[in-house]
């Protein structure tokens, strides 16, 4: 399947509802895969994502973007928990913001995300500032490679 780019389509996501409610997640995740580019962090696109992707047994997978909606129902957690139980260390933020799709990548502030999905990257030892940790990191390095 070819990914296009823009913005989503509301009728279209639409649709991708009213296919999860009548039981096709199939049919629903192929309307959202053609038109995720471009949305940005969207919280409502992350929950149909990941509803679809749980409809479809790809239950890791399926946490990815029931954590990032932030919508934390019960039939969701098991699939939440898996994903950062495979992707999560608390000493090595990377780790899990390797695994997040690019838009979200590229938040380096806390501040940046809903505010539960912040609140549980912070328990999760996330920094409040990712690229000053990262360029402090950097900077070590190489004085550590200059005194070599």
């Amino acid at each position: 399947m070819s990914y296009r780019g823009g913005f989503p389509n509301p009728a279209k996501r639409e649709r991708a509802r009213a296919l999860l409610d009548s039981s096709k997640p199939a049919a629903s995740l192929q309307l959202l895969a053609g038109s995720c580019y471009g949305a940005g962090y969207d919280t409502d696109y992350f929950h149909l994502l990941g509803r679809a992707l749980l409809g479809c047994g790809q239950v890791e997978n399926a946490g990815r973007f029931l954590f990032l909606s932030g919508v934390r129902r019960p039939e969701y957690m098991a699939a939440i928990a898996s994903f950062l139980a495979h992707h999560s260390t608390p000493r090595n933020f990377r780790q899990l913001q390797s695994q997040l799709p690019e838009r979200v990548r590229v938040m380096w502030r806390l501040a940046q995300f809903p505010p539960c999905v912040a609140a549980e990257l912070r328990a999760l030892g996330w920094p409040e500032d990712t690229q000053a940790i990262i360029v402090a990191r950097k900077q070590a390095r190489r004085k550590m490679d200059k005194r070599f």
